[in-house]
């Protein structure tokens, strides 16, 4: 998502990139326009972009799901039939799509949804078995059972002490 989005044009001078394949060459210098993962501003950039892009479009609907189902990079929404969320995931790709951004990865509790996604889309569609989960919002989702997990880490045997400690 990050490499969607441009940076302005003055702040690509502090997004150097200094490489040479061997001592013996000159340094090639790369120059990056586009946010750069990892860095403190990338979330934000990128979630702005997609909040930019939200109120820009005439559509109250698509605006309403951008602004407030979108976690970073994750979209759950839900609507009141599938005819209204066939509407609203044709319409997501069309506007993302426009603004740079590219849909991909689509899970459904139902599986018509996942029909008729373009293959020109590069999406890749993800059907589940009975048990298999997708990792979103930190979280397991099992699309056929529509329910939401929590992994928890096993806890081991070993008794803290102040000796393990120090």
């Amino acid at each position: 998502m990050y490499r969607q989005v441009l940076v302005s044009q003055e702040d690509t001078n502090l997004q150097l990139i200094f490489w040479r394949e061997n001592p013996q060459n000159i340094l090639d210098i790369f120059r990056l326009k586009t946010v750069t993962y990892g860095t403190a501003s990338a979330p934000f950039l990128a979630i702005r972009s997609l909040q930019e892009l939200a109120n820009d479009t005439a559509n109250d609907g698509i605006r309403r799901v951008i602004l407030e189902d979108f976690y970073v990079d994750d979209l759950i929404t839900g609507g009141d039939s599938l005819d209204a969320l066939q509407v609203i995931r044709d319409k997501l790709i069309q506007l993302l799509s426009e603004g740079g951004f590219k849909l991909n990865k689509f899970a459904s509790n139902h599986p018509s949804l996942l029909e008729n996604i373009s293959d020109k889309d590069d999406a890749s569609v993800i059907i589940f078995d009975k048990t298999w989960t997708i990792k979103t919002l930190g979280l397991l989702w099992n699309s056929f059972q529509d329910a939401f997990y929590f992994q928890v880490p096993e806890i081991n045997g070993i008794i803290t002490t102040k000796r393990t400690i120090l």
